[in-house]
């Protein structure tokens, strides 16, 4: 993977719309600084055409005191069947664990830290999709 990409995941299911994305994965690997548009439809009719869809930027930065910003935008767009809320599990993909972990400016812990895959997971809460979502660490 690309220094500092983002890629999302949904939990596992026997069908990809067998639930809605109320909880998303989203990975991001080590250092760098990248962009991610997740882009929603109902999956089923051809509505994206008459613009029923829904856009979320996810923009990774990482500083050079080693401070990384994971913004998560309000999402633009709508379309039947859009979750109005999600939470997420963040999966920290680093040679270390975070030294520090914050969620909106407040601290957060590692939920776990798998040193031989070396993931860092931090679950976030659920929040409104129209909310813009900050999560930082430090190396």
């Amino acid at each position: 993977m690309r220094e500092g990409a983002i890629i999302p995941e949904q939990p596992v299911s026997d069908h990809s719309d067998a639930r809605p994305l109320d909880r998303l994965i989203l990975n991001v690997y080590g250092a760098g600084d990248s962009r991610f548009d997740l882009y929603e439809d109902d999956g089923r009719s051809l509505a994206y055409g008459k613009g029923e869809y829904a856009v979320t930027l996810l923009r990774h930065e990482t500083h050079a005191d080693g401070m990384h910003h994971l913004v998560i935008e309000p999402a633009k767009g709508t379309f039947t069947g859009a979750v109005p809320a999600r939470s997420y599990e963040l999966h920290i993909r680093a040679p270390t664990k975070p030294s520090s972990v914050a969620v909106d400016g407040r601290e957060a812990t590692v939920g776990e830290w798998n040193e031989s895959q070396r993931i860092a997971t931090v679950l976030v809460p659920s929040k409104s999709t129209r909310e813009r979502v900050e999560i930082s660490w430090r190396d």
